[in-house]
């Protein structure tokens, strides 16, 4: 199967001070990551893909302890303004952006979120992170059927009431489309 998350900000203990849903759920920072490192793994196998649409961990050297922790074994990094180069080493793929067929879906993945992108109007869907879930409900209420959204771990808590990757099922049913081939372009 194939998931998808953003801001997870391991090691960041800035993220608890930043974001107030997060200081509720979690006293400290090892408590964070080990609680969504735990989440992760239950449903995230050696053999599926994940993708984090950025700010995987916030200290680079951290970025071995962390990565060991995680069972899976394709983990792609969409590169976030907290994501250092030398990540490259500890993954599969690191890059700015990425656009691709998951399972006959055209996705554009990017950490930040954008107002068009590379085939939308043939039903792309754009993930990103980067807002904590801060605009989510603004951009569903404006932009209904806009086939973007939040896939990180804020929005997982917000939606799913679990701090977890989203699998691409779910993210195609929280945006009402089908998994149905797109136009090849």
């Amino acid at each position: 199967m194939i998931y998808f998350t953003a801001d997870t900000h391991y090691s960041h203990i800035g993220i608890l001070r930043h974001q107030p849903l997060r200081a509720t759920a979690f006293s400290n920072i090892d408590i964070m990551d080990s609680a969504l490192i735990d989440a992760c793994n239950k449903i995230v196998q050696p053999d599926d893909e994940l993708w984090v649409l950025g700010d995987f961990i916030w200290k680079a050297t951290k970025y071995g302890h962390i990565r060991q922790r995680l069972k899976v074994r394709k983990l792609h990094v969409i590169q976030g303004n907290h994501d250092q180069p030398s990540l490259r080493n500890h993954v599969s793929s690191l890059a700015t952006m990425g656009y691709r067929r998951f399972d006959g879906r055209f996705i554009h993945t990017t950490h930040y979120p954008m107002v068009s992108w590379r085939n939308r109007e043939h039903g792309a869907i754009h993930l990103y992170g980067h807002t904590h879930a801060s605009m989510e409900t603004v951009l569903d209420m404006w932009f209904p059927g806009r086939l973007s959204m939040d896939a990180g771990v804020d929005n997982a808590y917000r939606l799913l009431g679990e701090w977890r990757p989203f699998s691409l099922d779910e993210i195609l049913k929280h945006l009402g489309v089908s998994n149905a081939i797109t136009r090849n372009n």
